[in-house]
């Protein structure tokens, strides 16, 4: 690679990264099937695409697997609004980034009761087109009630 191309492909790297950390830790508080409660970290799976056709196509096919609680969407435009949020005051980030440099993503919750292992695989072998599939996990637990 050139000298000048090697910075921006570790920079839309690192946001690639960022932009998935940020789904992951303001994804928000979901309801699991089965649950007593809100989980605020659910054990979910990211999957990558490098276009919204390819993600659209891979949420339909995704939606009828049995231990698939849900699936949310998200385009390459909307990681792109997201990350200029998150990345709002790193005008640096903001002047290199590219709608088109972002993946787009579906995010899969597990069922309870789902082998999360055995469904990361099941993805895998559904979704051909799919650049990533990855299991996220808490890092964090949340404070206990007061």
């Amino acid at each position: 690679m050139t000298g000048r191309r090697l910075p921006l492909v570790l920079a839309l790297g690192l946001v690639l990264v960022a932009v998935v950390a940020g789904a992951w830790v303001w994804g928000g508080e979901r309801r699991v099937r089965g649950a007593a409660g809100p989980i605020p970290c659910p054990r979910e799976v990211v999957v990558s695409f490098r276009t919204d056709a390819d993600m659209f196509a891979g949420a339909e096919r995704v939606a009828g697997i049995v231990d698939v609680e849900s699936v949310a969407t998200e385009t390459q435009q909307q990681a792109y609004e997201r990350f200029r949020e998150i990345f709002k005051d790193r005008p640096d980030l903001l002047e290199i980034a590219r709608p088109e440099a972002l993946p787009a993503s579906i995010t899969v919750l597990p069922t309870v009761s789902a082998d999360r292992d055995g469904l990361v695989a099941a993805l895998r072998a559904q979704l051909p087109m799919a650049d990533e599939v990855d299991a996220l996990d808490c890092f964090w637990a949340p404070a206990p009630p007061t």
